[in-house]
């Protein structure tokens, strides 16, 4: 009985203390808590960024460079609002958002030149959040090697890095008149070294390239220039002979000459600065050597009489409506090519494809290079209209404000290098396009009237229409520049067609 009391007892003591145990708990709990939330609140752990990347914008564009950030750090950023300015391979390019939000860390600053695309260029995060404890997430690690980490550790100590073996000591060339190729003769001749010391590894005795480096190598310290031949000892006794104080070249080796270029000092002779090529330049070396590799070009010109061209310029001159000669060509190709829709195609891998729709590329010059914005549907606008359009776009494109749709998509291009005074030039294709048409100045001529036998001054223009001989044939590029030449010379058939 006794032991079942104190049993009970001690149950009782227990669960007065679990009680007691379990409200000072209770009372914990809300410091634990608010030590909980601080180790899990976004400023002790940081807040994951939305990620910005660089983007492509144009179908050929492979890296950027960011001219200029629109958006500034802690500044609210809504979709489709400007973030900074790219320039492509063609031109400037504005970026918009995607995302609604809060521009927290720009990581590409202004400047930053060939930008791979999809690099990281900034992090936004989401309204509300603490932008300045955005998380920045660390460079993507580089590839790992074949062999894993552990084996080459463990390789290190065993397997150390072997101490260079010297070369060994040039040997004199055999007897016979040396043999020395011609990279090797540069070598010897540019640090003026003996020929006679290099060993000869090539076939039957042959100074090769490798032979004359190794021999630099071991030389004790090139010379800044070509050392002469060493002079001969002088005589004890003077004699007026006029033989030469320096000993003869050996056999086989040509007279000493100055290098090319002193490395260190600006303006000697043969030296040179680098110029970073910029994406625009980049890009047309690629497409100019692929059109001239690629595509099989023909050459067709003709001349044109532009005189009445020349006169509705003044009439409309007089009521204030300026156009120029170059207009009347891209009306006056537009029409041609919807009159011969046989032209008016481009080449696929799959072959050629007929096009709907005519939209004139204009060659245009910028300080980083040719670019071609497009006159959309010149077949159906006035002249006065596209003379709007050519001086908006080549605006643009001298400030590199071009939109990717108003370069890309042309059908036929257009190069005029009259205003230089060229009177005839051939232009490459602008691939996949099938046809160029390149327009040189105008002169006066005197020429024999077929109507009346009588000779009459007229003002001719020259257009050489380069075309791509697997879709334009020469039969088909000279009917094309014959009608050409129809609608340029009578204005009036532009208006009808």
């Amino acid at each position: 009985m006794a032991a079942s009391l104190r049993l009970g007892r001690q149950g009782i003591l227990f669960g007065l203390r679990l009680s007691q145990y379990s409200k000072c708990s209770r009372a914990r709990h809300p410091w634990q808590e608010r030590v909980r939330h601080f180790f899990q609140s976004p400023c002790f752990l940081g807040v994951s960024g939305l990620k910005v990347e660089m983007p492509a914008l144009s179908p050929t564009m492979e890296e950027g460079n960011i001219v200029k950030w629109l958006k500034k750090e802690g500044e609210a950023v809504a979709a489709g609002d400007a973030l900074c300015e790219i320039e492509t391979d063609k031109a400037v390019v504005v970026m918009e958002s995607n995302d609604d939000g809060v521009m927290a860390k720009i990581l590409m600053e202004e400047g930053s030149r060939s930008v791979r695309l999809g690099t990281l260029i900034a992090l936004m995060v989401e309204e509300g959040q603490d932008w300045k404890q955005v998380e920045i997430p660390p460079p993507e690690a580089p590839a790992p090697s074949a062999a894993p980490p552990a084996t080459q550790a463990a390789a290190a100590p065993v397997a150390p890095p072997a101490a260079p073996v010297p070369p060994p000591p040039p040997k004199p060339a055999t007897s016979g008149p040396l043999r020395l190729s011609p990279a090797a003769r540069h070598i010897l001749d540019t640090h003026g070294l003996d020929p006679q010391l290099a060993t000869a590894t090539g076939p039957r005795g042959l100074i090769t390239k490798e032979d004359a480096l190794n021999l630099l190598k071991t030389s004790p310290a090139p010379k800044a220039a070509p050392a002469m031949a060493a002079p001969a000892p002088p005589s004890p006794v003077p004699t007026p002979t006029t033989t030469p104080t320096t000993a003869p070249p050996p056999p086989g080796s040509r007279p000493n000459v100055p290098p090319l270029s002193v490395p260190g000092k600006p303006g000697a002779p043969g030296t040179f600065t680098e110029i970073p090529a910029s994406n625009v330049r980049r890009v047309i070396a690629q497409r100019l050597t692929q059109s001239k590799t690629t595509i099989p070009h023909a050459y067709a010109s003709v001349d044109c009489d532009v005189a009445a061209i020349m006169h509705l310029r003044k009439d409309l001159a007089n009521e204030q409506i300026k156009v120029s000669v170059n207009d009347f060509i891209i009306k006056a190709a537009a029409v041609t090519l919807k009159e011969m829709p046989e032209v008016n195609v481009t080449w696929s891998d799959d072959g050629p494809r007929a096009l709907d729709s005519i939209h004139i590329a204009i060659a245009v010059a910028t300080d980083k290079g040719l670019i071609t914005p497009i006159i959309k549907d010149a077949a159906s606008k006035g002249v006065q209209e596209i003379s709007a359009n050519a001086q908006a776009l080549a605006r643009k494109a001298r400030d590199g404000k071009l939109l990717p749709e108003e370069y890309q998509g042309g059908s036929f291009s257009i190069s005029n290098l009259g205003m230089f005074g060229i009177s005839g030039f051939s232009a490459v294709i602008n691939p996949p396009q099938a046809c160029i048409l390149a327009v040189g100045t105008s002169r006066a001529e005197l020429r024999l009237c077929e109507d009346d036998q009588t000779l009459r001054t007229q003002q001719l223009m020259t257009v050489t229409l380069s075309s791509d001989g697997r879709l334009v044939d020469d039969e088909l590029a000279s009917r094309f520049l014959d009608k050409f030449r129809a609608n340029l010379e009578q204005p009036q058939r532009m208006a009808l067609a």
